[in-house]
């Protein structure tokens, strides 16, 4: 086992060397009980995210209408 945690339990690689028996679930278990709680030093943010294939068929329908002098 690497001597590093953070790439022994890199999630990247974890299934892996959980199938190849490297690691069992119950060291991650140990690993991720013994991680430091860090929620109240998150920030908050609002977050928009916007979808371009939606805003453009909204801009048509638009349009269509217009058009169609509804």
């Amino acid at each position: 086992m690497n001597r590093r945690p953070e790439q022994t339990f890199d999630v990247r690689t974890l299934e892996h060397k959980l199938r190849r028996r490297e690691l069992t679930r119950a060291q991650v278990r140990e690993y991720l009980a013994a991680l430091p709680d860090e929620g109240e030093q998150g920030v908050s943010s609002d977050v928009r995210f916007n979808n371009p294939f939606e805003q453009r068929q909204s801009e048509q329908s638009d349009e269509g209408d217009s058009a169609d002098g509804n």
